[in-house]
């Protein structure tokens, strides 16, 4: 490993030589918009991917989640969605005559490879 000796106020410090070049081809917009922040950060895309590569080493991986940039639903948004479920479901039931039983509750385990067959009414 290359080093030198930086003289810096009276003091000998011990540093690598930068010596390794890493290139890689990104979109233009996305390159710009990372220069502006890491600029306002105080850094270089050098600096931010050397602080990378460091990481990278220090965690023996990726060292952050990585996330789609298509999220899935909140839970709040699921939740909605399963309380207008449950009303749609409420009114199909409610404009059919079950009191002969003929609605059934059925365990998912009993459903699996089952057809069904939807009531005639609306499910909007």
């Amino acid at each position: 490993m290359d080093r030198f000796l930086k003289f810096q106020e009276n003091v000998a410090t011990l540093c690598r030589v930068k010596n390794a070049v890493v290139r890689a081809r990104i979109d233009s917009e996305l390159k710009a918009n990372a220069v502006r922040v890491l600029a306002a950060c105080g850094l270089e895309p050098s600096d931010a991917i050397r602080m990378f590569l460091q990481q990278v080493v220090a965690h023996q991986g990726i060292p952050f989640d990585i996330r789609s940039a298509v999220r899935g639903p909140s839970m709040a948004e699921l939740q909605i969605l399963k309380r207008q479920s449950q009303a749609r479901d409420h009114r199909i039931a409610s404009s059919v005559d079950v009191s002969a039983g003929q609605m059934l509750l059925l365990r998912p385990q009993r459903l699996r490879g089952a057809r069904v067959r939807w009531p005639k009414a609306s499910l909007a």
